[in-house]
């Protein structure tokens, strides 16, 4: 179901953290969810002025996954 789904939802930009402990990988990392952030913030301010939003491919709907 749709509940499952977003309880499972693991946001694109979220990363085990673990995995990365170098410095360019974790500067390409915050860099990217810099990027996220900005068009998050760009579609949010779009949609104050529809008025059906849309929030489909805002990035903290977009599962981090290859199924999306």
């Amino acid at each position: 179901t749709i509940c499952d789904y977003m309880l499972s939802l693991v946001p694109l930009g979220v990363f085990p953290e673990e995995l990365y402990d170098e410095e360019v990988p974790c500067t390409l990392i915050e860099e990217f969810r810099k990027d996220l952030r900005e068009l998050t913030d760009d579609i949010e301010e779009r949609n104050k002025k529809l008025e059906l939003p849309y929030t489909y491919l805002d990035p903290k709907n977009v599962d981090n996954s290859v199924a999306i």
